[in-house]
């Protein structure tokens, strides 16, 4: 919030860019999109997370879906599996040494 005393700041809000970016963060979530680190289609990243978890590959993702949308939830979860994984992998070994 600007300070209304404040000559020197400009309104970041009040220019062309701002309006612009504001009209594009609606008209995405209007699609169905939800902002993550990239635009991704909210249904198309939960079933690439469900797929991911039921066991598929990655190759796997169907027509009906946003494709970079897909392959980042099934990536999500996979990159989380494997990092159980290796503490379980980690866990056994130190087990073993024991």
């Amino acid at each position: 919030m600007k300070d209304a005393a404040d000559n020197k700041t400009r309104n970041l809000l009040q220019n062309k860019n701002a309006e612009r970016q504001a009209a594009f963060r609606e008209r995405m979530k209007r699609g169905g999109y939800k902002q993550k680190l990239l635009w991704t289609h909210d249904e198309s990243y939960k079933r690439g997370a469900d797929a991911a978890r039921s066991g598929s590959l990655l190759t796997d993702f169907p027509d009906d879906c946003d494709a970079e949308s897909w392959a980042a939830g099934f990536c999500s979860v996979a990159i989380e599996h494997e990092k159980l994984m290796r503490k379980a992998r980690e866990a056994l070994c130190k087990k073993d040494s024991d």
